[in-house]
């Protein structure tokens, strides 16, 4: 009686084992397509021994545990991965905005001029270059008629168009610029979000684990996933928690190289916040070295590419100013073209003076003199050099023309990177996927087999059942 019994109990255990396999299995399949799950697999076991006149029997089979597949050198190593290409697809964005703020189309068929040093003829006519263009054009039609009032007019409004040009491109600099601090104290905001997420997860798995490390898988996907969220925006270090082996530390590194743990287990060890220049954390904000995600590819532009744009502006404008204001008024007795204080492109302007009736092509009083007209519009070919005291090297055309062809390398440059960063990344992804992702071959397999060990088990305890149905009829009777 007691075998009987016995082994009902022992083959209700190995139902329920088959039962929980078959269920595991289904959900691996309905995660197949789901790239942040790591399949699982259930862990079968003996329930434990027990002496029998027979010897010492098994208690039967069950199920002990779930077990996560998962590479942990490959989770680090994707997330390092995805940390470079955060940064790099944050570049690529701020640059192309940046090269349409220039305004300056690249003219492919002057890449053969390009590379033998005509580098205006590579830009087409839009933006600064174009207005310049224009605009000492239009002094070489003065000098050609230096008493025309309509030459004059049309002087004027190229001039008027050039400043406001240089003064527009400024400005969308300048938006660019605040833009993109919006954007880090957004990508701060949702970096808080995401770290107190991992914390709450770090508490929950090791609340979970107190008795079976290892067992929280589930949560411990959705920390995986956390984690890569966060790679997208910042950089960082995952190393063991001080407080379970099984939660994590979230470590940054501050300027000098040292250690800036934010997070510790379910600790969160301060605040992460940006004052215009870094990206500071903790109580004494400690500026943060910043090496991947889309705060660091945002503040390599504003605080490089950004910023050297806008000075090289900045002496164009000066330059040029400088250069017209000699030519047009050699004595300084005279009345000046461009507001002599107007020295960025954020300022420059014409001078308060000017009128399109006041412009004049000579400072002589001879009629059809024109040699302050030619010598304004020599100043749109003249070769300057900064080891003559000048600021800017080559022409006004080429310098803007330096400037446009220098962004265009930077994007042409980074997005080379974000292409090979990519390949490398999805290979790294692949490789995981063959640990850690669902097979549907392999599940269908599982599926099959517990289902016939269920049946099996199934069929037992209908034995057992029929034996005990005779052993009670026999003593009824």
């Amino acid at each position: 009686m007691s075998g009987l019994l016995g082994n009902l109990l022992t083959n209700t255990r190995a139902l329920n084992a088959h039962s929980a396999g078959a269920d595991l299995a289904g959900r691996n399949l309905a995660n197949v397509n789901n790239p942040d799950y790591a399949r699982q697999r259930i862990i079968l076991g003996d329930k434990g021994t027990m002496k029998t006149d027979l010897g010492v029997q098994s208690l039967g089979l069950e199920a002990t545990g779930i077990q996560q597949i998962r590479d942990v050198l490959l989770d680090q190593q994707i997330v390092r991965e995805i940390m470079l290409k955060g940064s790099l697809e944050a570049q690529s964005s701020v640059l192309n905005r940046l090269q349409s703020t220039l305004g300056e189309s690249i003219n492919r068929q002057g890449d053969v001029d390009t590379l033998e040093g005509s580098i205006s003829n590579a830009l087409g006519s839009a933006g600064i270059s174009g207005s310049l263009d224009d605009y000492f054009n239009a002094f070489h039609e003065l000098a050609a008629s230096p008493n025309d009032a309509a030459a004059k007019q049309v002087l004027f409004q190229k001039a008027d168009i050039l400043a406001e040009k240089f003064n527009g491109v400024d400005q969308r600099l300048i938006t660019i610029d605040a833009d993109i601090d919006t954007q880090v104290n957004q990508d701060i905001t949702e970096i808080t979000t995401i770290i107190e997420n991992i914390a709450s997860l770090n508490a929950l798995i090791g609340r979970f684990e107190v008795s079976k490390p290892g067992g929280a898988v589930d949560l411990r996907d959705q920390r995986q996933t956390a984690l890569q969220k966060l790679a997208e925006l910042t950089s960082f270090e995952i190393r063991a928690s001080s407080e379970n082996s099984s939660l994590i530390q979230i470590v940054g590194k501050d300027t000098g190289g040292n250690d800036v743990v934010m997070l510790d287990g379910g600790k969160i060890k301060g605040t992460m916040s940006f004052n215009g220049t870094n990206v500071t954390f903790g109580q004494s904000s400690v500026a943060l070295q910043l090496t991947g995600g889309s705060l660091y590819g945002a503040l390599q532009i504003k605080d490089n590419v950004l910023a050297e744009v806008r000075a090289d502006l900045d002496l164009l404008a000066n330059q040029v100013t400088t250069a017209v204001n000699q030519a047009y008024n050699p004595l300084g007795t005279g009345n000046n073209f461009f507001d002599a204080a107007g020295l960025t492109a954020g300022t420059f302007s014409l001078d308060t003076t000017l009128s399109a009736s006041s412009i004049i092509a000579t400072t002589t009083t001879s009629s059809g003199a024109n040699e302050t007209a030619l010598a304004v519009a020599e100043i749109g070919t003249r070769q300057f050099s900064i080891a003559g005291g000048d600021l800017i090297d080559g022409t006004a055309s080429n310098h803007i023309a330096g400037i446009a062809t220098r962004v265009g390398r930077e994007i042409s440059g980074v997005e080379e990177k974000l292409e090979n960063q990519m390949l490398v990344e999805n290979l790294l992804r692949e490789q995981r996927n063959s640990v850690s992702g669902v097979s549907l071959d392999e599940e269908m397999t599982d599926l099959i087999r517990f289902q016939r060990a269920f049946q099996a088990s199934a069929r037992v305890i209908n034995v057992i059942n029929n034996m005990l149905e005779v052993v009670v009829s026999g003593l009824i009777r």
